[in-house]
């Protein structure tokens, strides 16, 4: 719990941050030279699925394609249960956020999962139980995975494809521009914001609303319709577009959509997205009117209005839907006074940090003797026997130790009375530990935790079981069986779903 407070605060110190750094940059003087233009947060968006591709190729390397693979889906199920419900408490909470914090702030709340997932490994140690386990017969969470996963390549292909085609019947008939009055504006706009990376202005007549796309130097671009502007009307679709790229939207318009692959299912995520992508064009919005007068704020209303076009693809718009739009109104038109944010977006880190592993999924009970087969151990294997049993009367842990069969070289000395070199009871400690203490174990219920979490053994009283031969380790306190296995790369978590009776299992010692 410690290393997740300490870990939880400095991701809010550092997220924060960058974020009045970016601020000071989006509304302070704006001459601040090509090398700071860009004014993207702390991380690309685009290294929550790059992390999550890195852990499923470091998981088959280390520990084997199986074990990789199913280390890395209990990994994806701590994070597909986290965005389900991040996603779904910031679409009930983002009406009431919007009128009391900047725009800014709200967008950067949709991608709090990008920070928080980038170092995946520090959020799996040091845990207890989780709040809620979401337990499934075992057969369903194997086909779950398999529709999940046939669902996540389906919404994720549709969507590359559908914007891969969308650009490609937007180059096809782009021309680059020619007005010299035109380019004047945009070469002014990109000074003034002190923009310096590469990106084309092009116009396309098969498009309605200025648009931008691409994240490459090479392939960004800035698309103009095929109508006229003023020169007060150019400046102000310029220095929108030109947020966007310098903030790189479309990366986190990527993260959205990678995100809305991930929690396909849910029609609420699907909503939440949309949301997500209008706070983009409300912060920009925001950004471009700073300081603006009334006189402003309507031209750039009427602007929008007559603009109107749906967004597709991974791109930025300077206008999108009718249900946008009243709502980028009434802030444009009547805007009012608002928080920056830091605060929330400090309060949102460190909550997710502790929130992230406490729902987790679950296999339906099942006995410790099932859950030992795949690793072929009897009672004979385990060589070392720890018991830690908490008396109430005294309000101590007393720590009891015992060598069931005997292979230790301590033990073998003690029994070795005939000097032959032989332990007469080492049958004795197997037999009566296999019909006794290990079948007692074996018969508890426990569920199976689909986690990449690492829990810790938080009871009073606990057991261990250790086969130095075999490597393998079986622990077992009030709450949590841990079952771990070195050689064949076999590590397991379990909640205990019996009541232990650690008076019985103390007669053994």
């Amino acid at each position: 719990m410690g290393m997740k407070i300490f870990w939880g605060c400095l991701l809010a110190v550092i997220l924060c941050g960058y974020f009045l750094a970016v601020r000071k940059k989006e509304y302070g003087d704006p001459q601040m030279g090509p090398d700071g233009g860009n004014t993207q947060i702390w991380l690309s968006p685009l290294i929550f699925p790059f992390v999550l591709a890195m852990y499923l190729i470091l998981g088959i390397w280390i520990i084997g394609p199986w074990k990789g693979l199913e280390r890395f889906l209990c990994q994806t199920a701590d994070i597909f249960l986290y965005l389900n419900v991040y996603f779904l408490a910031l679409l009930v909470l983002m009406p009431l956020l919007r009128r009391h914090i900047s725009a800014r702030a709200c967008a950067t709340l949709w991608v709090i999962p990008v920070f928080l997932f980038y170092q995946v490994f520090m959020l799996n140690g040091d845990s207890g139980l989780p709040f809620l386990a979401l337990v499934l017969p075992v057969r369903w969470i194997h086909v779950g995975i398999l529709l999940w996963l046939a669902g996540f390549l389906i919404v994720m292909v549709w969507q590359i494809a559908g914007h891969l085609r969308f650009r490609r019947q937007l180059m096809e008939h782009a021309e680059k521009v020619q007005d010299e009055a035109v380019l004047r504006v945009w070469e002014t706009e990109k000074r003034w914001l002190g923009y310096g990376d590469g990106v084309s202005l092009l116009c396309s007549s098969d498009i309605h609303t200025p648009l931008s796309m691409g994240v490459g130097r090479k392939n960004r671009v800035t698309l103009l319709p095929q109508r006229s502007y003023t020169e007060e009307e150019l400046s102000l679709i310029f220095r929108h577009e030109l947020t966007h790229l310098r903030r790189c939207d479309v990366e986190t318009k990527m993260f959205l959509g990678f995100c809305l692959a991930l929690c396909w299912f849910n029609p609420l995520v699907w909503i939440a997205v949309k949301k997500a992508s209008d706070d983009l064009e409300l912060s920009c919005d925001e950004i471009v009117l700073h300081g603006a007068d009334e006189a402003e704020r309507k031209k750039y209303a009427a602007l929008i209005l007559t603009t109107a076009d749906t967004s597709r693809g991974y791109t930025t718009c300077l206008s999108a839907a009718a249900s946008t739009l009243r709502y980028r109104m009434r802030a444009v038109l009547h805007p009012h006074k608002r928080y920056i944010g830091v605060v929330i977006l400090a309060a949102a880190m460190i909550i997710s940090c502790f929130f992230h592993g406490t729902i987790i999924l679950a296999g339906q009970a099942e006995s410790v003797a099932d859950v030992t087969r795949p690793l072929n151990v009897t009672a004979a294997d385990f060589d070392n026997v720890t018991c830690h049993i908490f008396h109430p009367d005294t309000g101590e842990t007393g720590e009891k130790d015992q060598i069931p069969v005997g292979r230790t070289e301590e033990v073998s000395r003690a029994e070795d009375t005939d000097g032959t070199g032989e332990t007469g009871q080492n049958d004795y400690w197997a037999d009566h530990c296999e019909t006794g203490l290990f079948a007692y174990i074996s018969s508890l219920k426990a569920e199976r935790l689909y986690t990449a979490r690492e829990f810790e053994q938080s009871g009073q009283n606990s057991l261990s079981l250790y086969s130095q031969e075999r490597d393998v380790m079986i622990i077992v306190d009030d709450e949590i069986l841990s079952v771990y296995a070195a050689k064949e790369r076999f590590e397991r978590y379990y909640r205990v779903r019996s009541e232990i009776d650690w008076d019985f299992v103390q007669n053994f010692f």
